[in-house]
């Protein structure tokens, strides 16, 4: 009998084990990776701006950082799109003339298939 408890304590410990994994491994789901080489900020911000990200910290169950870090590559991610698309405007712009001439080109084709 004894091997019996010994046995089915292991299997309980391997499945506790097993059920722990999964919720660290939801758990770091939610949260970001700190790169190694990360950088200190000190920011001065308003302390109607701090109230109001404390609170979604709470709601969110993260930390500041992993708040801040969030929001800073969220705009830096759009500042990026905005470039890009500025510089594919600019782009359309520059070469207008090519594109006329392209579309004169197969004007028949259009006239073809109508």
């Amino acid at each position: 009998m004894p091997c019996q408890n010994a046995t089915a304590a292991t299997i309980l410990a391997h499945k506790g084990i097993d059920i722990i994994n999964r919720m660290l491994l939801s758990n770091k789901s939610k949260r970001r990776h700190v790169p190694t080489r990360a950088k200190k900020v000190s920011v001065d911000i308003p302390y109607s701006l701090y109230q109001e990200t404390a609170k979604v910290v709470t709601e969110r169950r993260i930390t500041t950082s992993v708040f801040v870090r969030e929001a800073m590559e969220r705009y830096l991610e759009e500042l990026r799109r905005s470039r890009l698309e500025r510089q594919l405007e600019e782009g359309y712009i520059a070469h207008a003339a090519l594109g006329d001439k392209i579309h004169k080109e197969f004007e028949y084709v259009d006239a073809e298939l109508a």
